[in-house]
């Protein structure tokens, strides 16, 4: 496991591929500094591989590839994935306590989970598997498309009525596959 504040790319830097193989890199601060001009990838490719985005943290605008069934990009504790490309290929994306996808394009072939009063914010989403929303977790403004008739969208709400459920708030959503509230 690794801490740290964030990764920065100064101006004129070129174009990087960070690849975790399979550790855990937590950015607790500023998270992606990218004044380089240039495009950054993140990739996870091993197992357990994961990206955390904590404290108020920004992916900025970079690309992640989420290439293993047990490799994570995680997002909690107000951070935000800003105006970053997520490609959730076979892995897990999360959003927890108070996160939000910010302006993200985000196409999810995996597993997506928002919990905690996190946001999809005003995300432009390609769901084509599994997408489900918990405990106070909004769609907010996302432009979402659910392709396929396998892919869902699940709101699950707490049967006690303690926490409030999910929602969809003022998300558009072009359903092809499965909704359930």
């Amino acid at each position: 496991e690794t801490n740290v504040d964030s990764l920065q790319f100064n101006s004129g830097a070129s174009s990087y591929t960070v690849d975790n193989n399979g550790n855990f890199l937590i950015l607790n601060g500023a998270g992606i500094v990218n004044n380089s001009g240039g495009g950054q990838t993140l990739v996870s490719s091993g197992n357990n591989g994961t990206f955390q985005f904590s404290n108020s943290s920004s992916a900025a605008n970079a690309v992640f590839n989420i290439n293993n069934t047990y490799a994570y990009l995680q997002f909690s504790d107000n951070s935000t994935a800003a105006n970053s490309t997520i490609n959730n290929n076979n892995g897990t994306l999360l959003l927890l306590s108070s996160a939000t996808a910010g302006s993200a394009t985000i196409t999810n072939n995996a597993y997506f989970y928002l919990y905690g009063n996190s946001q999809a914010g005003s995300a432009s989403i390609t769901n084509n598997l599994n997408m489900v929303l918990n405990n106070s977790s909004s769609l907010g403004t996302a432009v979402i498309n659910n392709v396929g008739t396998s892919s869902q969208i699940v709101f699950n709400g707490d049967p006690t009525g303690v926490i409030p459920g999910s929602t969809a708030g003022s998300a558009t959503i072009t359903n092809g596959g499965i909704l359930d509230f």
